[in-house]
């Protein structure tokens, strides 16, 4: 977890869940307003987001325990990026089926080629989101490493037990090991394509 982020996983809970609750209300708004007006692009509107209200839950949970379990502090938060992925990927799947709809009451010719860009665009949201989201718990974290030779270290007291080194200790390791990792596969592609 970086140091920037105060949120607790029981405030990000709550926070989802006022969301949810929030857009489930949104949800019941759009169709009575569609029901007592005469705006036929209101009303299937209001039935695509209907329709799909399960998968509005369902991502909006998945978003939910993502933000949880990006609360937590190192080994507990690697699975975040997972339910923020799929959570993501949900979305999109969502927004273009409202494109579809959009396209199929305009009459705008455009559905085989929202076929293709669903194709590319959801597993390509679900790669980018993982990646991104890894790549924010393995970060450098932005605190200066210190080292055995500095003058910066500050002698142990016995309760801070020499011999068990903290979780943050060990997720400051993890990250550098991974950092090392990639910027090593990184030079070792680089110096292939030269």
């Amino acid at each position: 977890m970086k140091a920037g982020r105060t949120k607790t996983p029981f405030r990000a809970l709550i926070e989802g869940l006022v969301g949810l609750i929030l857009v489930l209300v949104a949800l019941v708004l759009i169709r009575y307003v569609a029901d007592h007006t005469a705006w036929p692009v209101l009303d299937g509107f209001a039935g695509v987001l209907l329709a799909n209200a399960p998968l509005i839950v369902i991502f909006s949970v998945l978003f939910t325990i993502g933000e949880a379990l990006a609360a937590f502090p190192f080994p507990l938060n690697l699975a975040f990026p997972v339910f923020n992925a799929v959570g993501s990927m949900l979305l999109v799947s969502l927004i273009l089926k409202v494109i579809a709809f959009l396209d199929r009451f305009y009459a705008l010719g455009t559905g085989s080629a929202l076929d293709i860009i669903g194709f590319i665009l959801l597993p390509l949201t679900l790669l980018v989101t993982l990646v991104a989201g890894y790549m924010s718990i393995f970060a450098p974290s932005g605190r200066p490493a210190a080292t055995e030779g500095d003058g910066n270290d500050s002698p142990r007291t016995e309760s801070e037990g020499e011999g068990s080194p903290s979780w943050d200790e060990i997720g400051e390791e993890f990250r550098k090991v991974v950092n090392d990792a990639v910027r090593k596969i990184r030079d070792e592609i680089r110096q292939g394509l030269t």
